[in-house]
């Protein structure tokens, strides 16, 4: 899988399935926007840092969505 298919694979579509066919309430809709917006930044900055492969840079994407999906 490349970094470009994430964009089709992100959980979101899993769990927005999930709420709106199962009734799971664990989410609301803003929330599942919210994530979505959030991964999809994630993934473009993952794109943008893979030919570089700077290890301190790639941590630092994966450290601020980690503390945006825990507000």
């Amino acid at each position: 899988m490349t970094l470009q298919n994430l964009f089709n694979e992100k959980p979101t579509k899993l769990w927005n399935e999930r709420m709106s066919v199962d009734g799971d309430e664990f989410f609301t809709k803003e929330r599942l926007l919210m994530s979505d917006k959030v991964l999809d930044k994630f993934i473009n900055r993952l794109l943008l840092l893979q030919e570089t492969k700077h290890p301190e840079s790639i941590m630092k994407a994966v450290e601020e969505i980690v503390v945006t999906l825990m507000k």
